[in-house]
C-alpha cells in the first residue's frame, strides 16, 4: 500500500471516528443512519465450539461441557469505511454459573499483539469452576463466575477469526547472537531481515488495518452485540494498551477494566522494547540467579551467586541464543523452570567443549543422562526444560533455508507496533543502542538493532492520548516488581498519569501476568471492583507469594502438594504460559 494512502487514512481518522464514536451502544437497536448498523443488528449464533478450537489444549471444550460456546462475527474491514469489506471475529464464551444473577461479560485479551483470546477466556471458565473448596481466595474467584460470563476474542489478523500473513519468495539471512556479533555483516543481517520482513507484510493489503485502533472497534462491536451498556474487560501486557485506547475511544462504555502487566501508554512501542531487554536481564541477575544459588538441592548450579550470574557469559553463542529464547520470565506456580534451562546449557556447554561436532542425538542422550545423574528434585522438569533448549539449540546449530513466513501471531505483532504508533528511523540509532545494550543486558539486548518498524514507513492511525483515557474513570492497574515483559518504570510511569487509576503492586515478584495470583491482597480487590465496585487506595503494596523452597513445609509447599491443589495450579500454570513464557514475542 502506497504511504500517500496510508496518511490519507490516517489524518482522516480521527475525525470520522469521534463521529461514530456516539453511535449505537448497549445492545439497543441501531439507529437507521448508523454507519455501523448492519454490523449491530447482525445475529450472534452461538453454537458447540469446534473440538479443535483451542489447538493442542483443547481438552478444555469438553472439560467445560454446555458451559462454553463459540460463535464469529462480522467486523468491518475499516471502520472508516464500512464499503471495504469485512472481517471475521472469532469469540469463545463460558456461561455465568448463575444467569440469574448475571452482571454482565468480562472480556480478555491476553496480550502480544497477535496472541488469541479464545483460550485464555477458556482457561479462566475452568479455572473458577473448580469445585468448591475453603480457601477465600478460590472462592472470591468462583464467585465472579457466578455474575460474569468469561469472553475470549480472536483480535483481527490471529486466532480462529481473519488472519494476518506475511510471506516472501526470499529467505532471510542467518544472524549470528547480535549480542556477540557486532560485526558490520551481522548487523547488516538483522537489518536486511527487518527490511524483508516489512516488505512481506506491506504486500498484504489486510496489513494497513491491522492495528489497535481497529482493534478497539470491534472490541466495542463485541459489547454491543453480547447485550452490555459496558464493557468489562481484563487486559494483559499489549491487552492493557488495547485496554487503555478503548477508555480513550470510547469512556463512557468503559466499565470495569484490569491492566495487568502495564505498557505505558504515555510513550510508544520503543521504549517498551528496549524495556524488555531491561527487564530481562534484571530478573536473571536479581530474581533468578540469587533464587537458584539458595536452592543448590534444587538446581544443582551451586550456591555462588555471582558464578551463577556469569553463567550466561560463559556459553558458546548459539547456545546463548538459544538460552535467551527458552528462559522463561513467568513464574509457574512450582519451581521455576529456568534454572533447570542453566542447568542443562551448562551441561551442553561442557559437552561441546569435549567435542564440538557431536550430533543432536548424542548431545540429548548425554543431557539426559548428566541430569538424571545430578538427580535434581524434580527430574521430569528439568528434562523438559532441556528439551526446550536443545530444540532451540537445534534449529540455530543446523539452520534450513527457507522463504520468509510470518504466522499469523508473528504478523500480527509487526503490524500492530508498527502501525499503531511512530518510531525512530535512523538506522544509526538502532545499531548504536544494540552495541551499548550488548555489553549491559547481554540476554537480548544485542537484538535491539532488529527494531521491526525501522523501515515501515510510519503508522496508519492515529493513538488517542492518555488524558483521553483518564476521561473513562477508574482503571485497575496490576504490576509486579520484576515483571521482564513490561517495565515496572514503564508501567508506573502511565499509574502517575492516570489519576483516577487504582495500583495493585506486588513486591519481590517477577510474573508477567500477575492475576490471579491466589493471594488475598490482589485477587480480593479485583474481584470486589467488579462485583462490589469497591475501589481499594491509590496504590496497595502487596506481598510477593513465595518462591518454591523459600518458605518452611508448612506453608507453601504443603499447599502445593495438597491434591484438591494440583488441578487448579495446572490451569494457573497454563494461564501463565498463555501470558507469555519462554520464546513468546510479548509486549
Amino acid at each position: 500500500m502506497h504511504i500517500r494512502g496510508r496518511s490519507a487514512w490516517r489524518y482522516g481518522a480521527a475525525v470520522l471516528l469521534t463521529g461514530l464514536a456516539s453511535c449505537g451502544g448497549g445492545g439497543d437497536a441501531p439507529a437507521p443512519d448508523d454507519p455501523l448498523a448492519a454490523y449491530k443488528s447482525q445475529t450472534v449464533a452461538w453454537a458447540p465450539c469446534d473440538p479443535n478450537v483451542l489447538g493442542p489444549n483443547s481438552d478444555l471444550i469438553q472439560q467445560l461441557g454446555d458451559k462454553v460456546s463459540c460463535a464469529t462475527i462480522r467486523a468491518p474491514l475499516d471502520y472508516t469505511r464500512t464499503d471495504r469489506g469485512d472481517i471475521r471475529v472469532a469469540l469463545l464464551k463460558v456461561a455465568t454459573a448463575d444467569p440469574k444473577v448475571r452482571k454482565g461479560a468480562i472480556v480478555f485479551n491476553p496480550g502480544g499483539p497477535g496472541g488469541d483470546g479464545l483460550e485464555l477466556a477458556a482457561n479462566f471458565g475452568a479455572l473458577f469452576a473448580q469445585p468448591p473448596s475453603d480457601s477465600p481466595t478460590r472462592a472470591a474467584l468462583q464467585d465472579l463466575a457466578r455474575h460474569y460470563d468469561m469472553v475470549g476474542f480472536s483480535p483481527r489478523g490471529t486466532g480462529a477469526g481473519t488472519t494476518l500473513t506475511c510471506t516472501a519468495n526470499e529467505s532471510s539471512r542467518e544472524v549470528n547472537f547480535p549480542s556477540d556479533d557486532r560485526s558490520p555483516a551481522n548487523v547488516e543481517a538483522m537489518l536486511y531481515n527487518v527490511r524483508l520482513a516489512t516488505k512481506a507484510c506491506r504486500n498484504n493489503p489486510l496489513t494497513p488495518y491491522i492495528n489497535t485502533e481497529q482493534t478497539a472497534w470491534d472490541l466495542d462491536l463485541i459489547r454491543h452485540l453480547l447485550g452490555d451498556t459496558k464493557l468489562n474487560y481484563i487486559g494483559y501486557s499489549y491487552g492493557t494498551w488495547l485496554g487503555a485506547w478503548y477508555a480513550a475511544r470510547f469512556p463512557g462504555q468503559a466499565g470495569h477494566m484490569v491492566l495487568d502487566s502495564a505498557v505505558d501508554f504515555t510513550a510508544g512501542f520503543d521504549e517498551a522494547m528496549i524495556g524488555q531487554s531491561v527487564g530481562k536481564q534484571r530478573v536473571l541477575d536479581e530474581v533468578m540467579s540469587p533464587y537458584f544459588a539458595r536452592h543448590p538441592d534444587l538446581f544443582r548450579l551451586g550456591t555462588d551467586e555471582s558464578r551463577i550470574r556469569a553463567l550466561f557469559g560463559t556459553l558458546p553463542s548459539p547456545l546463548k541464543a538459544a538460552v535467551g529464547a527458552t528462559l522463561a520470565f513467568n513464574k509457574s506456580r512450582g519451581l521455576v523452570p529456568s534454572g533447570f534451562v542453566l542447568l542443562a546449557a551448562g551441561i551442553v556447554r561442557d559437552q561441546l567443549a569435549v567435542d564440538p561436532d557431536m550430533s543432536d542425538a548424542d548431545l540429548r542422550t548425554a543431557v539426559d543422562t548428566a541430569i538424571r545423574d545430578q538427580a535434581p528434585f524434580n527430574i521430569e522438569v528439568a528434562l523438559a526444560a532441556a528439551t526446550r533448549l536443545l530444540d532451540q539449540f537445534a534449529t540455530i546449530r543446523f539452520p534450513e533455508p527457507r522463504s520468509l513466513l510470518m504466522p499469523p501471531e508473528e504478523a500480527t505483532y509487526v503490524a500492530v507496533v508498527c502501525n499503531d504508533v511512530a518510531t525512530r528511523i535512523d538506522p544509526r540509532y538502532w545499531i548504536d543502542l544494540g552495541n551499548e545494550m550488548a555489553i549491559s543486558h547481554p540476554v537480548t539486548g544485542g537484538s535491539m538493532t532488529e527494531a521491526p518498524c525501522l523501515y515501515w514507513g510510519g503508522p496508519t492511525t492515529a493513538k488517542p492520548s492518555v488524558q483521553d483515557t483518564a476521561k473513562a474513570g477508574p482503571l485497575m492497574v496490576v504490576q509486579s516488581q520484576f515483571d521482564a515483559l513490561t517495565l515496572t518504570e514503564n508501567a508506573l510511569r502511565f499509574v502517575d498519569a492516570l489519576p483516577t487509576a487504582r495500583l495493585l503492586y506486588v513486591k519481590g515478584e517477577y510474573s508477567h501476568g500477575v492475576f490471579p495470583y491466589m493471594s488475598t491482597c490482589v485477587d480480593h480487590r479485583v474481584t470486589a471492583f467488579f462485583l462490589d465496585d469497591a475501589l481499594p487506595a491509590r496504590r496497595t503494596d502487596c506481598d510477593q507469594v513465595p518462591f518454591y523452597g523459600d518458605v518452611a513445609a508448612s506453608g507453601s509447599l504443603k499447599r502445593m502438594a495438597a491434591p484438591d491443589q494440583a488441578r487448579t495450579d495446572a490451569l494457573l500454570d497454563r494461564i501463565q504460559d498463555i501470558l507469555g513464557g519462554a520464546g513468546k514475542k510479548e509486549l
